[in-house]
């Protein structure tokens, strides 16, 4: 099937050490990265079985002070599991996410650098078929080693978000979600709110106090290209 533009899905996933906490009434004890975790993989697992999948790229990143790729810009049909058993559609087979192993500070600022950076780098490597890149970074807090997360975002809108055809969307998007039950988190939520792009008279921007609530926000946002409800 000929391809008419691709997309890709940067997800940018908060590691620091509040992201090991295990919230009240979260489904088996699990801590918020834990239940990120799944959440991820429901959201690949949507990739696959989207219309056309081979125009769908999937890339994982894990911050806390440092910034990390945990997934290269990856088509989605190139993630599904080599294990012959598999007749129709094999499962996808992501890499360790592990953000348990980061547990540092939170360096949002940064985190979206290198999401820029990785944006930029794909969006070079092809010239014949459109690109489109959605920045989506999940933070359970709020800068904290002063790499000034809202300029950062501001500079990829500027730079990056004007519409483009075919889909007639900004080049690059970035969606941001306040996640987990921290009560301290409500004095970041407009900083993050704003940090997200306004597009077609919709905020990309969610709160998840749960996993059950990210997967509902998670995997309509990205697998539809436009924001969840």
């Amino acid at each position: 099937m000929a391809k008419y533009k691709e997309e890709l899905s940067i997800l940018v996933l908060d590691g620091s050490g509040s992201m090991g906490t295990r919230d009240a009434g979260e489904a088996g004890g699990k801590t918020r990265a834990e239940a990120v975790e799944d959440a991820v993989r429901q959201l690949a697992e949507e990739l696959n079985r989207t219309a056309v999948p081979e125009e769908r790229y999937l890339a994982i990143i894990g911050y806390d002070q440092r910034s990390e790729p945990i997934l290269d810009p990856t088509c989605i049909t190139d993630l599904r599991s080599k294990d012959p058993k598999y007749k129709e559609l094999p499962p996808i087979e992501l890499p360790p996410l592990d953000l348990s192993r980061f547990g540092g500070t939170t360096a949002i600022g940064n985190a979206l650098r290198r999401a820029r950076e990785m944006a930029e780098t794909w969006l070079k490597g092809q010239v014949d078929i459109e690109r489109y890149v959605t920045i989506c970074l999940l933070s359970d807090g709020f800068e904290n080693e002063n790499t000034e997360p809202e300029k950062v975002a501001e500079e990829i809108k500027h730079d990056r978000g004007g519409l483009k055809l075919p889909l007639n969307r900004p080049e690059i998007l970035i969606a941001t979600v306040a996640y987990g039950r921290d009560p301290q988190l409500q004095q970041y939520h407009e900083a993050l709110r704003n940090m997200s792009t306004e597009w077609n008279e919709q905020r990309f921007y969610g709160e998840a106090v749960n996993g059950a609530q990210l997967k509902k926000w998670l995997t309509p946002t990205i697998v539809r290209t436009q924001p969840a409800g």
